[in-house]
């Protein structure tokens, strides 16, 4: 699956799905919300803050 020349997670794509489920057709990013996923590591918290779909594979890489 690629978007604008780059691999996207499958995690995007069921981002963008629910929001259209939602009939939510707007493009622009949100501010992500205040119940985003929590940690307990700076570190981690700076990487999920910087992408919040983010899964654990992707953090474990990193």
């Amino acid at each position: 699956m690629f978007f604008l020349g780059k691999k996207a997670s499958c995690d995007v794509y069921k981002y963008w799905f629910r929001r259209f489920k939602q009939n939510d057709f707007e493009h622009d990013d949100r501010e992500p919300s205040s119940d985003l996923r929590k940690c307990g590591n700076k570190e981690l918290r700076k990487l999920l803050h910087k992408n919040p779909t983010q899964t654990q594979e992707d953090l474990a890489e990193q």
